[in-house]
């Protein structure tokens, strides 16, 4: 790997690093979760397990009953409420 190679490198993880510090939703979050995007107040961990859990869009999350959504890695009462009020 050349030199040139790893400063793009670090510049991309530069960018990543801040979207991640901003909350706000990154081009990689953007591309990885089709879509689903319930807003800058929760984190990019809780919006990708939700779509590996299967939840795609928001009208997966509005079908789902709040036992199947308390099964998601990251979501407990608090967060489920949140999420509520977010739909």
């Amino acid at each position: 790997m050349g030199s040139f190679d790893v400063v793009t490198k670090v510049r991309e993880l530069d960018k990543r690093v801040a979207a991640l510090e901003s909350r706000a939703p990154s081009a990689n979050m953007d591309a990885g979760t089709g879509g689903l995007y319930l807003g800058v107040e929760f984190s990019e961990a809780l919006h990708m397990a939700l779509v590996e859990a299967g939840y795609r869009s928001l009208a997966d999350l509005r079908a789902a009953s709040d036992a199947d959504l308390r099964c998601v890695r990251g979501v407990g009462v608090a967060t489920l409420a949140r999420i509520r009020a977010a739909l």
